[in-house]
């Protein structure tokens, strides 16, 4: 369980001391360094969770959290350090106890309450990447590759409609004659039609190569 905790103002600082940091280790001030941005609830009961971090602290280090305001686009590689604050009870409705709190409600009602370990997170350390960058000059290498080949293939086919038609007639169809035609066929004639093309490329790629 985790329980939120409302930080508009240091989120937004964070934001902007990252978007001002170059790549690398960003420069936090401390105020952010000691905000509690959320605490996580571990079961005292081993029964319940198979996790126990018995020296009373718990790292973890994400890219992207809302809890902090930064997303995966941001390109930060976050890692936050859980220090163990001490033993709470937690009701059925949610409500957060102090072990004393709960002492006192099991006296009252002769109910146990399940106990949990309560770890408050907060920043140690923030590191700007190039991730996104790299991200958007991938897509667009992808993107050019995708385009290029789909080129290719109609240009081949292209070719054929003109042979067809008698020699490599400047006059014949184009590729946007082709594009409407394979607009009239069946799904399966029209991917029959593209692999030829694509094995026609193919063939023609290790003939160059030999």
């Amino acid at each position: 369980m985790t329980e939120v905790i409302t930080g508009e103002t240091q989120q937004k600082k964070l934001r902007d001391a990252v978007e001002k940091s170059p790549l690398g280790d960003v420069d936090l001030p401390k105020d952010l360094l000691d905000f509690v941005w959320f605490r996580k609830f571990e079961s005292t009961n081993p029964l319940v969770t198979d996790t126990k971090h018995v020296q009373g602290i718990w790292p973890d280090q994400v890219i992207s959290h809302h809890r902090l305001g930064l997303i995966a686009d941001d390109g930060c590689i976050v890692d936050l350090m859980g220090e163990l604050e001490g033993e709470v009870a937690i009701t059925e409705s949610g409500d957060i106890l102090s072990s004393f709190e709960a002492d006192n409600r099991e006296d009252q009602t002769g109910r146990s309450l399940s106990r949990f370990s309560s770890f408050a997170f907060k920043l140690k350390k923030v590191e700007k990447t190039d991730g996104p960058a790299r991200n958007h000059d991938l897509a667009q290498t992808y993107e050019q590759q995708r385009l290029e080949g789909e080129t290719r293939v109609l240009s081949v086919i292209e070719e054929g409609f003109k042979k067809a038609i008698g020699g490599n007639n400047s006059e014949g169809p184009g590729q946007a004659d082709v594009i409407e035609f394979l607009g009239t066929l069946t799904p399966d004639q029209r991917l029959g039609m593209l692999q030829a093309a694509e094995d026609e490329i193919v063939d023609a790629e290790e003939e160059a190569s030999e």
